[in-house]
C-alpha cells in the first residue's frame, strides 16, 4: 500500500498576535475541548460545537473568525482547506502561553514558527511550533469529533440575523445576575426564556429575571441548556444583543458568534 502524501506549509505569528490567538482558544474552550482551525487565503476560522454522536444535528456552537493577515505572517498562500483539530484546547493554550511567558521574560522578540504536516485531505497530521530556543510538537486530532461540515459562508447564511423572530438586549449586569444565580440552583441544567404580555424574562423554574419589553412578541416559553448561556463572552462590552430564531439563539460579538438550540416547552 502506498504510503499517504505529506505535505507541509510555514507561517509565522508575532507575541501580540499569540496572546490574542490565545484567548480566543480559551475563549472556545467554555464551551468544550475541542478546537478546529481552518484556513485558507484569506481567514482563519477557529471554532467548536456540541452535537449528537451521528453529526445530525448541533446544540452549541461558538467560532471566531479573523483575518489571516491579522493574526499570521504568510509568504505564499494557504493551502486549500488546511485544517487542525486540536483534542485538547486547554492545553494547547497553556503550551503556547509557556512560549510567550519564558520569550518575555528573556526579552526575545523573534516571532514563533507553527509548521503544518498535512495530509491529502487538508488535515494536519502534526504541528511543529518553534523559535531558536525551543520547539514542541503536537498530533492534530481526530477530525471524526467534527461530522457536520462548516465553512464561513455556511455560518454567515446560518446565523442571518433577517431571519430572526425578534431579538433583545442583554446587559452585562443581566448576565451577570443571571450567571450567578444559576450557580445556586444546581439542581436543574435548563434555563428558561419567557414572554409573557411583551415582558420578557430569563430564569429557571423557582426564579425568574426580567430583561426589558418585546412588543408584537406572542407569548412563549424557549428552554435551553444553562450551560451553554455562561459561554457568553461580552469582550469588555457593556450589552450583546440576542437573537432568537425558531431553533436556536445566537448571541453576535466582534467577530464571534455563539449559537444555543432552542426546545419549545410550553
Amino acid at each position: 500500500m502506498a504510503k499517504a502524501k505529506i505535505e507541509t506549509y510555514t507561517m509565522k505569528i508575532t507575541l501580540p498576535s499569540l496572546e490574542s490567538l490565545i484567548d480566543k482558544v480559551k475563549d472556545l474552550t467554555s464551551l468544550v475541548s475541542t478546537v478546529m482551525f481552518k484556513f485558507d487565503k484569506n481567514d482563519v476560522l477557529i471554532y467548536c460545537l456540541n452535537g449528537d454522536k451521528k453529526g445530525r444535528s448541533v446544540h452549541s456552537f461558538k467560532s471566531h473568525i479573523m483575518k489571516i493577515d491579522d493574526v499570521f505572517k504568510v509568504t505564499e498562500d494557504v493551502p486549500k482547506k488546511l485544517r487542525l483539530c486540536i483534542s485538547d484546547a486547554k492545553k494547547f493554550a497553556v503550551s503556547l502561553n509557556m512560549f510567550i511567558k519564558y520569550m518575555t521574560k528573556q526579552n526575545i522578540t523573534d516571532d514563533l514558527t507553527f509548521k503544518f504536516s498535512y495530509n491529502e485531505d487538508g488535515f494536519t497530521e502534526r504541528l511543529q511550533i518553534s523559535n531558536k530556543k525551543s520547539k514542541e510538537e503536537i498530533a492534530g486530532g481526530d477530525p471524526i469529533n467534527f461530522k457536520m461540515a462548516i465553512d464561513i459562508e455556511k455560518i454567515q447564511n446560518m446565523m442571518d440575523t433577517d431571519n430572526s423572530l425578534f431579538n433583545f438586549n442583554l446587559s452585562k449586569d443581566d448576565f451577570d445576575y443571571i450567571k450567578s444565580k444559576t450557580a445556586i440552583e444546581k439542581d436543574s441544567d435548563t434555563l428558561y426564556l419567557n414572554v409573557n404580555s411583551s415582558s420578557l424574562s430569563i430564569g429557571e423554574s423557582k426564579w425568574e429575571h426580567t430583561i426589558c419589553d418585546v412588543s408584537e412578541v406572542d407569548d412563549t416559553t424557549l428552554s435551553f441548556p444553562k450551560k451553554y448561556f455562561k459561554c457568553i463572552n461580552y469582550n469588555g462590552t457593556d450589552n450583546v444583543v440576542i437573537y432568537v430564531f425558531d431553533t436556536f439563539i445566537l448571541i453576535i460579538g466582534n467577530g464571534t458568534n455563539l449559537l444555543i438550540s432552542l426546545e419549545l416547552s410550553v
